[in-house]
C-alpha cells in the first residue's frame, strides 16, 4: 500500500513452530548461569543467618550467598519482606547486587539488541524492552520473557513479562504446546514468585485448560488482594490484565457467563479517568461485549456525557446492539459535545474512522471543514484525513473535491503553501493527490483521455506520487510515446526510491544512538515499501520488492499497508497464495479498509479461478 494510504494499529500474530520449541529447549540450561546446587535446609540456614546476633556470622552468611548467585535469588527475593529488618534489608541488598546475563549466545540478535544493558535501565525503560521483546515475530522473544519474569528484581516488571508470554496466540499443533510448556518451566523453575507460579499454571493450561480455571480465578483473586494490601507489588494494570487474560480463557472454552462475571470485577479498578474509561469500552467492543458497555456508560455517565469519544463507543455498541435509533441519537449528542473545541473533534474523527465508524467520522470532519477558517492548520488537516477516508471507501469524485479547494487555495496564496508544508510536506504531493483522485473518477466513467490528463498533471506536481504512476500504467488505449514516457517515470521513481532506502540503511547502521537508529529504520521501512508498492503494481524486479517489503515488516511487524504490499508483490509475481496469506492477514489486522479489502478479493478470485481453494482468509476473532 502506498505510504499516502497506510493506515490502523493492529497486534502481530505469533507463529511458534516445533523447531524453535525444540531448539529453545535444547539451550534451556545455558540460557541461566547457575552455580552448583544447595540444599534448601542449607539456603535457609544462610538467609536466617543474615539477622544473627554476631556481626561476623551475619557478613559470612551474605558473602556464602553471593557466592551462590542466582542460586540463592528466589529464596533472598522472599527474605526481602522478612519480619527481621537486618534479613530484609541484607536480602535486598544481595538482589539487587546480583550480576544477572540477562541475553545468552543462543538468543536472536535481535533479543540481544534489546537486552543489552537491560539491567542499567530504568524501570520505565525495562518495560519498553519488554514491549519490544513481546513484539518480535517467531516469538524469539517469548524465553527471554520468561527470564525476565524470574529474574527481574520489580514485582511489577516481572509481573509484566509473564504477562507477555501469557499473551500469545494459542498454539494449534499439540505436540509444539507440549514442547513450548516444558521451555517455559525449565526456564521459570521451581520459584515461587507470583509471575513464575502465573507461567507453570499457563503451561498446565496449554494442555488442559479447563482444569486451571480453578487456580486462575485464585490466582488473579489474589493479585486483586494484593493491590488492596501491598500495592508496590503490583499494579491496576497488572490485575486488570490477569482478569483480562482469564476473560479470554473463559471465553475460548465457551463459559460466556464466568466471562461476564469476571468482567464485571475489573469494574472495581475503575476511578472513572476518561482515559482508562476510553480503554475499557475499547476493550469491550473489541471482545463484542456490547450489553456491558452500556452497563459502564450507566455508571460512568458524566465521564460519557463530557467526552465525544466515549459516546461514540457507546453509539457504537448501541447499533451493534440493533438500538439504531438511540444510536444515531448518541452520536448526534456526540458531535454536539464542545463542538467549537475543532481539535479535539479532529482526534474523535481520526479515531472513527481507525475503528471503522466512517459515516460518523465523515461528519467529523465535515463540521471541521464548515466551521474552521479556510487554508487554516485544521483545514489542511480535516481535508485530507477526510480526503482518503472517502478514497478508500471509493468515493473517488468526492475525495477529488474534499482537496480542490485547498490547491485553489495555494494557486493564489503563498502562505497556504506554507501552511501545506507544516501539515504535509510538500504542496506538489496535495495536488498530485487531488488530481489522482480525479483520475479514478473519470476512469470508472471510462473516460480514459481525461483521466490521462489529470494523472498527468499529478506527476508533474509530484513525480514520485507512486498511485499516480501506477494508475498512469493501467490506462488503456496509450500511445506507445504515453508508455515509454510512463515506464521512465516509474524506472527514475523506482530508482530513487532505492537510493533513499540504501542511504537511509547506511546511516542507520552507523547511528550513534538506538534512538535514533530507530527514527532511521522507521524511514528506511518507507522507502522499502514505496519502492514495492510500486514495482509489485508495475514493472521492475518483482523478486527485489518482495525482499524490500519483507524488510520493511521485520522493521514494522505485521504492518496492515506494508502486508497489504508485500500481498501485492506476490500476486504480480503470480504467487497467488502466498498474495492471498499476506493480503489476509492485512485485511484480519485493518478490517475496516475498503482498500485493503477489495485486494483480497481481487486476489481470492484470481486464486479461485486458477482452482486452489483459499484457506487463509480473514476470519472473526
Amino acid at each position: 500500500m502506498h505510504e499516502h494510504a497506510i493506515r490502523g494499529w493492529s497486534r502481530w500474530t505469533l507463529v511458534l513452530t516445533l523447531g524453535l520449541c525444540l531448539a529453545a529447549t535444547e539451550t534451556l540450561r545455558a540460557e541461566v548461569p547457575l552455580a552448583p546446587p544447595v540444599g534448601e535446609g542449607e539456603l535457609a540456614d544462610l538467609i536466617k543467618q543474615l539477622g544473627a546476633e554476631d556481626f561476623a556470622a551475619r557478613e559470612t552468611a551474605q558473602s556464602k550467598l553471593a557466592q551462590l548467585g542466582l542460586e540463592a535469588f528466589d529464596a533472598l527475593h522472599v527474605a526481602q519482606n522478612d519480619n527481621d529488618p537486618e534479613v530484609a534489608l541484607r536480602a535486598r541488598h544481595l538482589v539487587r547486587s546480583m550480576s544477572v546475563r540477562w541475553f545468552q549466545e543462543s538468543d536472536a540478535p535481535a533479543v540481544v539488541r534489546i537486552l543489552s544493558g537491560y539491567g542499567d535501565q530504568s524501570e520505565g525503560e525495562r518495560r519498553v524492552r519488554i514491549e519490544k521483546l513481546a513484539s518480535l515475530a517467531g516469538g524469539q522473544g517469548v524465553l527471554p520473557l520468561c527470564r525476565l519474569a524470574r529474574f527481574e528484581t520489580v514485582d511489577v516488571l516481572s509481573k509484566a513479562a509473564a504477562l507477555k508470554v501469557m499473551e500469545q496466540p494459542a498454539i494449534a499443533d499439540e505436540n509444539a504446546r507440549q514442547t513450548f510448556a516444558k521451555a517455559i518451566a525449565a526456564v521459570v523453575g521451581s520459584s515461587q514468585r507470583p509471575a513464575a507460579t502465573w507461567l507453570r499454571l499457563y503451561c498446565r493450561t496449554l494442555l488442559d485448560p479447563a482444569s486451571a480455571l480453578a487456580d486462575w480465578d485464585r490466582a488473579s483473586g489474589a493479585e486483586h488482594e494484593a493491590l488492596d494490601k501491598h500495592p508496590e507489588q503490583t499494579s491496576r494494570e497488572i490485575v486488570r490484565d490477569l482478569y483480562r487474560w482469564q476473560v479470554e480463557l473463559l471465553s475460548r472454552l465457551e463459559r460466556n457467563d464466568e466471562a461476564i462475571a469476571v468482567i464485571r470485577r475489573t469494574f472495581k479498578l475503575l476511578d472513572g479517568t476518561p482515559e482508562q474509561v476510553k480503554e475499557v469500552a475499547g476493550w469491550l467492543i473489541h471482545r463484542g461485549a456490547y450489553a456491558v458497555v452500556l452497563e459502564v456508560a450507566e455508571r460512568f455517565g458524566a465521564t460519557f456525557d463530557d467526552h465525544p469519544e466515549l459516546l461514540y463507543r457507546l453509539a457504537e455498541a448501541q447499533l451493534k446492539l440493533g438500538k439504531t435509533a438511540e444510536a444515531e441519537a448518541t452520536a448526534a449528542r456526540a458531535l454536539a459535545v464542545r463542538a467549537d473545541n475543532l481539535d479535539e473533534h479532529l482526534l474523535v474523527g481520526t479515531k472513527l474512522q481507525e475503528i471503522g465508524l466512517h459515516d460518523w467520522a465523515q461528519r467529523e470532519f465535515r463540521q471541521i471543514v464548515t466551521t474552521t477558517t479556510p487554508g487554516s492548520v485544521l483545514d489542511f488537516q480535516a481535508r485530507f484525513q477526510l480526503s482518503e477516508l472517502l478514497h478508500d471507501q471509493g468515493q473517488e469524485q468526492a475525495a477529488g473535491e474534499t482537496l480542490e479547494p485547498l490547491c485553489e487555495l495555494m494557486d493564489k496564496d503563498e502562505s497556504a503553501k506554507a501552511t501545506c508544508e507544516r501539515v504535509r510536506g510538500e504542496p506538489g504531493g496535495v495536488y498530485s493527490r487531488m488530481h489522482y483522485f480525479f483520475a479514478r473518477a473519470l476512469v470508472e466513467q471510462q473516460k480514459f483521455a481525461e483521466a490521462q490528463a489529470r494523472l498527468e498533471k499529478g506527476v508533474e506536481h509530484d513525480p514520485t506520487d507512486a498511485d499516480a504512476l501506477i494508475a498512469l500504467y493501467r490506462l488503456p488505449d496509450q500511445s506507445a510515446e504515453r508508455q515509454a514516457k510512463t515506464k521512465q517515470l516509474i524506472e527514475d521513481a523506482a530508482k530513487l526510491f532505492k537510493q533513499q532506502y540504501e542511504q537511509l540503511r547506511d546511516e542507520a547502521e552507523k547511528a550513534p544512538t538506538e534512538q535514533l537508529q530507530e527514527q532511521l529504520n522507521y524511514s528506511v521501512s518507507i522507502m522499502c515499501n514505496q519502492y514495492a508498492w510500486l514495482v509489485g503494481n508495475t514493472l521492475g524486479d518483482y523478486d527485489e520488492a518482495i525482499e524490500l517489503s519483507h524488510r520493511s515488516l521485520e522493521i514494522r511487524p505485521a504492518y496492515p499497508g506494508y502486508l497489504d504490499t508485500l500481498g501485492r508483490c506476490y500476486y504480480t509475481k503470480g504467487d497467488l497464495e502466498n498474495a492471498v496469506k499476506y493480503q489476509s492477514q492485512a485485511a484480519k489486522l485493518d478490517p475496516h479498509s475498503g482498500l485493503i479489502r477489495r485486494q483480497l478479493e481481487l486476489f481470492q478470485k484470481a486464486l479461485a479461478a486458477r482452482g486452489a481453494k483459499p484457506d487463509d482468509s480473514p476470519r472473526d476473532e
